[in-house]
């Protein structure tokens, strides 16, 4: 399904939203999205279990979010059975997921998070947490003053006012 017929069901969640081509959506009407968001080319999004992605949020290409799953744990047949376990998945605002990364479902990844190229997030990151590898590990912070500062300030690369360098 290209974008244009994901507005109908995202209704007017999807101003201020740039989806590049190729993007799937499973389940749009269980994603709640946030303003000035960028899905890049590629991106599956399965959100039969609820994805929500905050304000100012960029995920880049070929990023997959999952928020169900498959019951392996204690099957009735193999290798799993038809019961779904539905768990949300939380993107919080001025969160940037490199290419290639994966959303495990049930984790959330905190405010002004980045989630480096091909990295597989399986539990919670903390705000401002930089993080890499399968599984994500934390490898850095980003500067909590600077970031709080430009949050507060709504400087976004997604926005359509973008403070110049000078006011920083």
């Amino acid at each position: 399904m290209e974008w244009f017929r994901y507005k109908r069901f995202l209704g007017r969640q999807y101003s201020k939203v740039v989806m590049g081509k190729g993007v799937r959506i499973a389940f749009p009407e269980r994603l709640a999205l946030g303003s000035h968001i960028s899905i890049g080319r590629e991106c599956y999004l399965q959100a039969r279990g609820g994805i929500t992605i905050g304000d100012h949020s960029i995920l880049s290409s070929r990023v997959v979010v999952m928020s169900h799953n498959h019951d392996f744990f204690a099957p009735t047949s193999l290798p799993y059975d038809e019961k779904e376990i539905l768990l949300p998945v939380l993107l919080g605002q001025y969160v940037w997921v490199g290419m290639g990364s994966m959303i495990c479902p049930g984790t959330t990844v905190g405010d002004a998070a980045v989630v480096l190229m091909g990295s597989v997030v399986t539990k919670d990151i903390p705000p401002m947490a930089i993080v890499r590898g399968n599984p994500a590990t934390v490898v850095g912070r980003r500067d909590e003053e600077r970031t709080r500062e430009l949050m507060e300030r709504e400087c976004s690369f997604m926005a359509i006012h973008k403070c110049p360098p000078e006011d920083l």
